[in-house]
């Protein structure tokens, strides 16, 4: 699960790839896009979430604002940095970091801006 900032550090032309998966083709410029990652789960959608429900899930990315949530839907919520303690906090990774498993409580969806 490293990331890799040079592709030509790990393959070589002619490398046997074992357990990729093709996830583009271009005919046109005669390329095929593989991936050695895991495919991600099927996402829910996000139609399907209701206001005031609980979702289990983990902390994805810090921000100076808050936290995303990765809650296996098809975006993830944004935990206001205010909804965190209930109080002040002066930095977020004091309570949060990523990888963490948390609750939220969904308090409203945009269907249009596909948040929530």
């Amino acid at each position: 699960d490293d990331r890799i900032q040079n592709i030509h550090d790990v393959l070589r032309k002619g490398d046997t790839v074992r357990d990729a998966r093709v996830i583009t083709v271009d005919s046109t410029k005669g390329e095929v896009g593989l991936s050695l990652r895991n495919p991600r789960h099927k996402r829910r959608d996000l139609r399907t979430v209701k206001t005031g429900e609980a979702l289990e899930g983990k902390v994805d990315k810090i921000v100076p604002y808050g936290a995303f949530v990765d809650v296996g839907a098809s975006v993830n919520p944004l935990l206001h940095i205010s909804r965190i303690t209930g109080g002040a906090i002066e930095n977020i990774r004091h309570h949060l970091n990523e990888g963490d498993p948390v609750t939220v409580h969904v308090i409203g969806l945009d269907l249009e801006k596909k948040t929530m």
